[in-house]
C-alpha cells in the first residue's frame, strides 16, 4: 500500500474520530437516554377501582394508573398526559373529540399537588372517579378547560389516550382505555355498571 493512501486513510480516520467526539460532546446525554434511558409503561391498576366514603358520607370510586419504569435510570420530571379522546356515536364507531392541548393527570396522593415527579420504579396517578354527585365518570385532570368534555354520562362510551412524558423519556407506548357507564350505581358491583377496558386505539373497532 503506497504512503499516500495510508496518509489519506489516517487523515479520514482522524477526521471521523474528531467528528464523533464532537457529536458525543454535544449530544451525548441525548444518545445515552435514547439507548439506555428510562422506559415507562402505563397500565390500569384495578378495573374495580378503589371505593371509599368521604367525610360527608358520600361513596366515591377512584381509578388509578400504574406508571412503571422498566429501566434502572430514573425518569425525570414525568407527567402523565391525557392527549386524545373519542366518543362512541349511534352507529357504534368512535369519533375523535377535540383536545386543544394534552392535559396532565393528578399524581397520588393528590394532596401533594405535584405537577411532575421522578419515577424510579413504580408510581401511581389518578385516572378518574365516579360518585352520586357527579354526572358520571370524571377524568382526573389537573386542569379542566371550559371546552373539555371529559365526562362519561349514562349510556356513553368514551376512549382516552394517555401517555407519559418526561425530560429524558423518549419511548412510551400510549395507553388507550375505554370507559362505559350504564347510568346505575349500587344495585350491583360497580365494575358491572362502569366498565373500563384497554383497547388498541381511539378509533379501532
Amino acid at each position: 500500500m503506497n504512503c499516500g493512501l495510508i496518509d489519506a486513510i489516517t487523515a479520514f480516520g482522524t477526521l471521523f474520530a474528531t467528528l464523533l467526539l464532537a457529536v458525543f460532546a454535544i449530544w451525548g446525554d441525548f444518545i445515552k437516554d435514547m439507548l439506555f434511558g428510562p422506559r415507562l409503561e402505563l397500565s390500569l391498576v384495578d378495573r374495580c377501582g378503589d371505593r371509599i366514603t368521604r367525610r360527608n358520607g358520600q361513596d366515591v370510586v377512584y381509578y388509578h394508573l400504574r406508571v412503571k419504569n422498566r429501566r434502572r435510570s430514573a425518569a425525570k420530571s414525568v407527567q402523565v398526559l391525557m392527549q386524545g379522546m373519542s366518543r362512541r356515536i349511534s352507529n357504534g364507531t368512535f369519533v375523535p373529540d377535540k383536545i386543544v392541548y394534552p392535559l396532565p393527570l393528578v399524581w397520588t396522593p393528590a394532596e401533594m399537588k405535584q405537577s411532575s415527579r421522578d419515577v424510579f420504579g413504580t408510581s401511581t396517578c389518578d385516572f378518574g372517579f365516579i360518585d352520586l354527585l357527579s354526572p358520571g365518570f370524571e377524568v382526573a385532570t389537573q386542569l379542566r378547560p371550559n371546552n373539555f368534555k371529559g365526562s362519561v354520562h349514562a349510556g356513553e362510551s368514551v376512549r382516552f389516550e394517555i401517555i407519559a412524558s418526561g425530560e429524558n423519556v423518549y419511548f412510551t407506548k400510549p395507553l388507550v382505555l375505554e370507559v362505559s357507564w350504564d347510568g346505575n350505581w349500587i344495585d350491583k358491583p360497580i365494575e358491572e355498571h362502569l366498565v373500563i377496558r384497554q383497547v388498541e386505539s381511539l378509533t379501532s373497532i
